[in-house]
């Protein structure tokens, strides 16, 4: 086997699979995806969503977003040779982020059959280098159960659980309980991604009940409570599911959280550890009937994942406290926080920096989400061999100030959130 072929050439190339990136279609496409009896709901939808390509970078055409030559040619410059696709913000007739929906729970479901169908059209041309996450409702399961077996046959390898829905119990709730076994059968993960919260109805509740200073200072409020717990929600699905005896029912199903940070994980599963072996909280015999392993266990097995959008230089001196074979890096493409065009920067100011092997970086790189995620590995190594940054390269400590965007300097000093 020469140098330039096979095994030996893709090891030169740092094969990079980005475990966040983010796409929908421009709104007025949904017409081709949704029955004609909804127009004149898409219609009244359309007026009232909010601009989700306000969250892209600026730089960034909002073609991008759906466009698979304009996307591949900015992803292709910065050295990634697949992604994974999470929904750009709210779905046809949803409340958006952390909202409850205005309309009717069958409009609802149709949204989400919308975008389910869309996106596996996209994921459809570039089957190779792009998979997406089916999205489901926590209110109705057999719709759920419907669209994830449909996704599955289109090729989509991956669910997106909401972290909550208005009025819906939370994940440990034994209605959900089809919905693991069927991702489990079907061998694709489940994924909560940050910013997925819980509906901020639940943060203004009683607050439409008069008008004033008063109550637009608490409304006001309860936007900004919001903003500081949206990554704290995602977070907290996983005891949500370790204590509902999820993981124990399903050992072969992977559990991911993804742009929730990742620097919280050591002391949070300490925490939980304490918590099993007998903190006086509850009794430990009853707590370890509820869940078999302790907590770090979890992790310890790879049953428990973290997309581990933007990794920070703090975050990137954990990676042996938290696991490097639980860690997936992700750009978080196109989206104002991204590390794109300047990702190699990026991991040089935080892997570089701080000594990452290049056993770790493919592994966090890309190795783990390939294995979670279906992707054929040679095909994406070849990929990678032709656009991908050469690892040593990547490891390279920087010899000057992190120079790509403005937003990302000051890697360890930067939000988890940003």
């Amino acid at each position: 086997m020469t140098p330039a072929s096979g095994e030996d050439a893709i090891s030169e190339t740092l094969v990079l699979v980005s475990a966040d990136c983010h796409a929908a279609p421009p709104r007025a496409l949904y017409r081709e995806y949704l029955p004609s009896r909804f127009s004149e709901s898409l219609e009244a939808w359309m007026a009232i969503a909010a601009d989700d390509q306000e969250a892209n970078a600026d730089e960034f055409a909002p073609a991008v977003a759906w466009d698979d030559e304009s996307r591949w040619k900015v992803l292709d410059r910065d050295g990634v040779a697949a992604e994974v696709v999470f929904p750009n913000f709210d779905l046809p007739f949803s409340g958006g982020i952390s909202n409850a929906s205005p309309f009717a729970h069958v409009e609802q479901c149709e949204g989400v059959r919308a975008y389910n169908r869309w996106l596996a059209d996209f994921c459809a041309a570039s089957p190779v280098r792009r998979t997406g996450l089916i999205q489901i409702l926590l209110a109705d399961v057999d719709v759920s159960l419907e669209e994830i077996r449909r996704g599955v046959e289109r090729g989509l390898r991956g669910v997106q659980l909401p972290v909550s829905e208005a009025g819906q119990p939370l994940l440990y709730h034994p209605r959900y309980n089809p919905i693991w076994a069927e991702c489990e059968r079907l061998h694709v993960p489940i994924v909560v991604h940050g910013s997925t919260g819980l509906p901020t109805s639940e943060w203004n509740l009683g607050l439409d009940e008069a008008e004033g200073p008063d109550y637009d200072t608490a409304r006001q409020a309860a936007r900004c409570v919001n903003g500081a717990e949206y990554m704290f929600n995602a977070r907290r699905t996983i005891w949500h599911l370790m204590f509902g005896g999820v993981l124990d029912r399903h050992p072969n199903l992977p559990f991911i959280v993804t742009e929730a940070g990742v620097d919280w994980v050591p002391d949070q599963f300490k925490y939980l550890d304490w918590l099993y072996d007998g903190s006086g909280f509850t009794a430990a015999s009853a707590r370890r009937r509820l869940f078999k392993n302790r907590p770090s266990e979890y992790l310890a097995r790879r049953q428990i994942l973290f997309g581990s959008c933007c990794m920070t230089l703090n975050e990137t001196r954990l990676r042996h406290k938290i696991g490097v074979d639980c860690l997936m890096f992700g750009v978080d493409f196109p989206h104002f926080e991204t590390t794109a065009p300047n990702t190699r920067e990026w991991l040089q100011a935080t892997w570089g920096a701080d000594g990452v092997t290049r056993d770790e970086a493919r592994r966090m790189a890309g190795e783990t989400a390939i294995e979670v995620f279906g992707f054929d590995a040679a095909r994406v190594g070849e990929i990678a061999a032709r656009i991908g940054h050469p690892v040593d390269d990547v490891l390279k400590a920087p010899v000057t100030s992190f120079s790509g965007h403005s937003r990302m300097a000051g890697q360890d000093l930067r939000p988890v959130s940003l």
